[in-house]
């Protein structure tokens, strides 16, 4: 009898166990401990969008490969998935594999037939962004930098696990992640927005994880058929090892063209007051040009939809290097796709060596530094342009 009442004291707790979560704090601690010792995973994903006003979040479920240790500062990853148009559009859906080595990002597109790549810094940040959203975010330590509470037990991926949810400070933002008890990895985030512009919920779920020993660099080759179009993506602007487009526009110390900056290696800046990281990025530029301004480096910054008092800011900002009105050549550069700030790198023969969508820090100022540097002395850059999915690029 006494044996007998023991199992089903023992049965009750271990009931209890699953079905209660245990502190949320544990759990964090414990999933931040998996994550820096998982090397890398791959998982199948289904991301589903909910609510009337998501209509730029696609329907998008496939494979990924993730090297996990390595993130955030090396993207490692390989997806291959299939997401279906948006709500009236006229289209199919669209297969595509997609990599990156933290320097390069890759795609293949079955439906448009096209092999593209873009260096991390231009326009490979954006296609990660665009392709393949929050599907690696539940493997970023970055999202469990906040206050987590918990809020249930479920059974995923034949797993339990436990729920933790957090709010931003202005509740307009709830995030739950699962987290399973077996190894201490995600398998499901939802993420609901009650900010009017972006109401809704998007729903991640994650099966069939398996922990890998690493992420090996054949997981970067991506083989396409000879027919189809490869080339670097841009967002319309010039690739790097193209001409820059040419320019003669007003400025305070009379009209500047790229023409009379030929023998100069010139950055050109597409900025904005209004831009945040425009804002941050203008210290670097300023102390680029004041650096190596005597040893042939020229700095044109260019406004991009202003409204506001350029020439004021400026003066605040201290941008001893001219700036122009660049809308009525943001076309010809690709930043009406692109967005600002958006810094375009031109060597001495005017030829875009390298060009930078976004500011990611001290990222990007240590790369834009390099790169002016380079073609200072050597007048190109070390790493030789890429051949769009025939080998995996070599990091910067």
């Amino acid at each position: 009898m006494k044996k007998r009442l023991l199992l089903a004291l023992v049965a009750i707790v271990v009931l209890q166990c699953r079905r209660y979560p245990v502190n949320a704090d544990r759990v964090v601690a414990g999933l931040r401990d998996a994550l820096q010792h998982t090397p890398a995973v791959r998982y199948d994903f289904v991301l589903e969008p909910g609510g009337t006003d998501l209509s730029e979040v696609r329907d998008l479920r496939g494979t990924i490969t993730l090297g996990v240790a390595a993130l955030p500062n090396r993207q490692m990853l390989r997806v291959d998935a299939t997401r279906k148009p948006l709500p009236g559009e006229r289209v199919p859906p669209e297969h595509f594999v997609l990599t990156s080595d933290g320097a390069t990002v890759r795609m293949r597109s079955d439906r448009e037939q096209t092999l593209v790549d873009s260096p991390l810094h231009g326009m490979g940040g954006l296609l990660l962004n665009r392709r393949v959203p929050q599907v690696a975010t539940p493997f970023r330590m970055e999202l469990f930098g906040g206050r987590f509470h918990t809020a249930g037990v479920a059974e995923l991926d034949g797993t339990t696990c436990d729920l933790l949810e957090q709010h931003t400070p202005d509740d307009r933002v709830q995030v739950v992640v699962s987290i399973s008890r077996r190894d201490h990895l995600p398998r499901r985030i939802v993420i609901t927005t009650t900010d009017g512009a972006k109401r809704g919920t998007t729903d991640l779920r994650i099966t069939n994880l398996t922990v890998l020993r690493g992420f090996g660099a054949p997981l970067l080759s991506i083989d396409a058929p000879p027919a189809y179009a490869r080339h670097e993506l841009t967002a319309g602007g010039p690739a790097r090892g193209q001409p820059a487009p040419e320019w003669t526009l007003p400025s305070s110390g009379g009209p500047i063209s790229l023409a009379s900056l030929r023998g100069k290696v010139v950055i050109l800046d597409f900025w904005a007051t209004w831009c945040g990281p425009c804002r941050a990025s203008i210290p670097t530029v300023r102390r680029l040009y004041e650096t190596y301004h005597a040893q042939g480096l020229e700095v044109v910054g260019a406004t991009w939809k202003e409204h506001n008092e350029p020439d004021a800011f400026a003066k605040t900002m201290e941008m001893h290097y001219p700036h122009v009105d660049g809308n009525s050549i943001g076309h010809a550069y690709g930043v009406d796709n692109a967005g600002i700030p958006n810094i375009f790198v031109i060597d001495r023969n005017g030829i875009v060596a390298d060009y930078f969508v976004g500011w990611y820090g001290d990222e990007t100022a240590k790369t834009l530094e390099s790169d002016v540097t380079h073609l200072l002395r050597d007048g190109r850059l070390p790493v030789t342009l890429p051949s769009p999915g025939l080998r995996p690029p070599s990091p910067r």
